[in-house]
């Protein structure tokens, strides 16, 4: 009688098995991928109705009121919804007050994205500025204009002035418009005795 081997042994038939297992398996990391992204897109904070301080040598600075309020820490970003705001100098005067639909502040480099229905008015300079989206660059001291959008300037004098290409310098007070620009400028006349 011949002995009977078995088809296959131990060694072969792993040797077999695994190549195919391999060939076969596919590692999906995909929805690993997307819970970390979900992860970096889910605020770790949200607020209703709040009201946001900054506070600069120990005085009220800035205030945001909003309908909504949302941190994400991992993006360096505070979103604000509904929104109006407000500037103060160090005695608590208003310099700059305004309302939009929503507000992103990078907290890591404190410049702010102010997005839609965007109107605002300073005290010192006596103007509105409206536009649907304005950019803050903390560091530069510029507030720019979204580069197809048009911005509308309107002094209380009744000077009006709307124009693509806005950028205004806070260090030099100076207003810049690149194109499309539109408007009138009104000159007050000078009074008696005055110096032109």
């Amino acid at each position: 009688m011949i002995p009977q081997r078995p088809l296959f042994s131990t060694p072969r038939l792993a040797s077999l098995i695994i190549p195919l297992a391999l060939v076969s398996c596919s590692l999906d990391y995909s929805s690993a991928f997307l819970a970390a992204e979900l992860a970096r897109e889910t605020p770790d904070t949200v607020f209703e109705d709040l009201v946001y301080v900054v506070i600069r040598n120990n005085a009220e600075n800035f205030r945001i009121q909003a309908e909504r309020g949302e941190n994400y820490t991992k993006l360096s970003e505070s979103r604000f919804y509904k929104i109006n705001f407000t500037e103060l100098n160090p005695a608590g005067e208003i310099l700059t007050s305004g309302s939009c639909d929503e507000a992103f502040l990078f907290t890591d480099t404190h410049n702010i994205e102010l997005r839609g229905n965007l109107a605002f008015y300073s005290a010192q300079e006596k103007a509105w500025l409206t536009a649907d989206r304005l950019f803050w660059s903390d560091e530069q001291k510029e507030l720019t204009g979204d580069p197809e959008g048009q911005v509308e300037l309107a002094l209380d004098s009744g000077t009006r002035i709307e124009g693509g290409g806005f950028s205004a310098l806070a260090r030099d007070r100076t207003v810049r418009f690149d194109g499309g620009v539109q408007g009138s400028w009104v000159e007050k006349a000078e009074e008696e005795g005055e110096e032109p």
